[in-house]
């Protein structure tokens, strides 16, 4: 589990190299283990391509850890967060309320991305969950102190879970202002980064890992996935 830091601060950031870096997310594709779009489309609208690339970041999920829980099948928010590197949390922190999510967190698209997306986690099996059903579930830099914290602490589930929330595709590698830019390294190159908030809660509390996923088109609507970039990990 990556070490946790102070927010705003951020953790090394580091990739995590593909489980398979070479696979082609497509509609139809040879690889052993695909991650195949939706439907049969056209990648050039913004619904279009968020449905391969969100297809995609689900399987992609579903072969990974969030912290150190297994989510089999993972929990997924279908809501689509903008696509702006700079978002880095969706939840105010370091306050005793902490049931209020930023706002302008999520972005003002068409109702048929949504109704994609809930397509596509219940084609997947993946388990469609609210990621502010847990707001008021304490982050690590909550104060520490009785009995408010034992209150709080049973707004906390009782088995440890994760949700994810996946924003809308953008273009280039992975960025975070003042942090990160991997954007040089792909220059000339059709790369598209899909931002991943994944909260991890247990009865103790919680804690988000963000990361971009970076994929490559190579052909009409045929995507490479590169890496998972983690950006930052903080309670």
């Amino acid at each position: 589990m990556p070490a946790h830091v102070a927010a705003p601060r951020f953790a090394r950031a580091r990739r995590i190299a593909a489980g398979l870096s070479l696979c082609i997310v497509a509609p139809v594709t040879a690889c052993s283990n695909p991650f195949p779009a939706a439907t049969q489309i056209s990648p050039n609208s913004p619904q279009q391509l968020d449905s391969i690339l969100f297809d995609a970041v689900v399987k992609e999920l579903m072969n990974e850890m969030i912290g150190s829980v297994r989510i089999e099948p993972p929990r997924v928010d279908p809501r689509p967060l903008v696509g702006r590197a700079d978002l880095l949390s969706v939840r105010f922190k370091n306050t005793a309320d902490s049931t209020q999510w930023r706002p302008g967190v999520f972005a003002d698209s068409d109702t048929s991305v949504l109704r994609a997306r809930r397509d596509i986690l219940a084609k997947a099996g993946a388990t469609e969950d609210n990621a502010f059903s847990h707001m008021r579930c304490p982050g690590g830099l909550l104060p520490y102190v009785e009995p408010h914290i034992t209150e709080l602490r049973e707004h906390c589930p009782r088995e440890a879970l994760g949700i994810a929330v996946i924003a809308l595709p953008r273009e280039n590698g992975a960025y975070a202002p003042g942090a990160v830019d991997d954007r040089a390294k792909y220059h000339g190159r059709d790369i598209y980064s899909v931002r991943v908030i994944e909260t991890t809660l247990h009865p103790m509390g919680t804690w988000e890992a963000v990361s971009d996923y970076v994929f490559e088109r190579v052909e009409g609507s045929r995507f490479v996935f590169l890496e998972r970039f983690l950006l930052m990990s903080a309670p």
